[in-house]
């Protein structure tokens, strides 16, 4: 697997170049992710479909706000897992989602100092 990366161009495109709006998404973002994934896991544990691919579709989102596409395929591989009843393959990309949006969190705490 590939260090996860952020985009700043697309940021700067999906924002209307405003810099100070991406530093606080990105601080939501921050704040947030965490307990979603945490929520994402307790969802897989009592294996809520429905619950995990809501929460991977906001994941994909949320990613997506900075152009961190291998986190959005991730998650779109977890929606479509769950679409498809496919518990198996959700257990297998869950902690794949987990790891790359851990990443993002990381990739963005670089890049915040330089917006």
């Amino acid at each position: 697997m590939t260090k996860p990366t952020v985009s700043l161009a697309q940021m700067l495109e999906n924002f209307g170049d405003d810099r100070e709006l991406i530093a606080q998404v990105a601080d939501v973002f921050l704040d947030d992710y965490a307990p979603q994934l945490a929520k994402l896991d307790a969802a897989l544990a009592t294996q809520d479909m429905v619950q995990i691919q809501a929460m991977a579709h906001g994941i994909k989102g949320s990613v997506g706000n900075f152009g961190a596409l291998e986190a959005v395929d991730a998650a779109r591989a977890v929606e479509l897992a769950c679409k498809n009843q496919d518990m198996a393959a959700v257990r297998e990309r869950i902690p794949v989602l987990n790891a790359l949006v851990e990443g993002v969190a990381r990739a963005l705490r670089e890049q915040l100092p330089h917006l």
